[in-house]
């Protein structure tokens, strides 16, 4: 029986592109109360009877072209399973992908952590906000202690500005970083003002975060600063959410005259449609399509043995604390 086990947390993804089981995943997905901060009568009904049958037709079509790509799998299943398996052999015990939507969840993986004597849950999310870091860990926190009530729990804090991570992303970087390009774009994902705002008052400052990461990583693979642009993605109208956007800055960056863009998202420990579907293919067409002539993705870190070594680093550093409540400060907050 093992004495140590890890949680790879992600967000998740459907089991297939078909819409029965995009619907299923769209409707846990935006169910979540740190998604959609509203009550939960309201928040139902606006989502699974509004929301979700006006987007599961095009999101369905999305995931299609996506898993064609990737060989009929998700690309985020397919990595999140691979680092599992490298981080395993890395840390000389069980590592095993969890979702926070979808599956594997904790039916699918009850079995692996039965008699673990210690369980550490590690979301894959460099960066704290609401909607990603704080929704998984509370998620897995929450399903584990449930399920395996012998376990002690140590839970991964956000990892932005470890030398290992940066090392790791610098070194995917450097083979496709040359003179050549006009920009390094350096994007994250955007999230609501008003998240960031209440986020910043207790000490989660996202936008600093990957800010943060950001620089750091500019200066690991030397981009002077006229030719570095930092990003955020993925923003929903109407709401206001943190700028500048890459979606309009890629169209404004090809009418002045840049050519050759490179990009690297570095809050994604995996690919996934965000990054393979909305940023390398569609919003690549865009930059074209506006006057550039080349939109460069570096892809995720994934598995890449490099990224296995230092993340098993990262996880036997300070930054995986003890579960639970401290006067101390000693233990993770979530």
């Amino acid at each position: 029986m093992p004495g140590t086990v890890t949680l790879l947390v992600n967000t998740g993804t459907p089991d297939s592109p078909d819409k029965t089981a995009v619907k299923e995943y769209l409707s846990e997905f935006l169910n979540d109360p740190y998604m959609m901060g509203m009550p939960d009568a309201v928040r139902r009904v606006l989502v699974d009877k509004i929301i979700v049958p006006g987007r599961v037709g095009g999101s369905a079509a999305r995931y299609r072209d996506l898993f064609a790509q990737a060989g009929g799998r998700s690309p985020l299943a397919v990595h999140s399973e691979a680092l599992a398996v490298r981080l395993s052999t890395e840390l000389g015990h069980p590592v095993v992908p969890f979702m926070r939507y979808g599956h594997p969840g904790i039916d699918d993986v009850v079995d692996q952590l039965a008699g673990a004597d210690q369980i550490v849950v590690a979301p894959m999310f460099p960066h704290e906000t609401y909607s990603s870091y704080t929704s998984a860990a509370e998620y897995a926190i929450e399903q584990v202690s449930a399920r395996c009530p012998q376990a002690r729990l140590r839970l991964l804090r956000p990892y932005y500005d470890h030398p290992g991570y940066i090392d790791s992303l610098a070194t995917s970087v450097r083979p496709y970083f040359t003179d050549d390009y006009d920009l390094m774009v350096i994007s994250f994902h955007s999230i609501p003002v008003s998240h960031q705002v209440r986020g910043a008052r207790t000490g989660m400052d996202y936008e600093q975060q990957c800010r943060s990461t950001a620089h750091l990583l500019a200066k690991a693979v030397g981009v002077p600063d006229d030719k570095l642009r930092v990003t955020f993605q993925s923003a929903i109208k109407p709401m206001k959410w943190l700028e500048p956007a890459l979606e309009t800055e890629c169209v404004a960056w090809a009418r002045d005259g840049a050519q050759r863009v490179l990009v690297v998202c570095p809050g994604f420990a995996v690919d996934c449609l965000e990054t393979v579907y909305d940023i390398g293919s569609k919003l690549a067409k865009t930059f074209t399509s506006a006057g550039g002539a080349e939109f460069t993705l570096v892809p995720a870190l994934n598995a890449q043995e490099h990224w296995a070594q230092a993340l098993a680093g990262i996880l036997r550093s300070d930054l995986v604390q003890p579960v639970g409540n401290s006067s101390d400060g000693s233990t993770a907050r979530v």
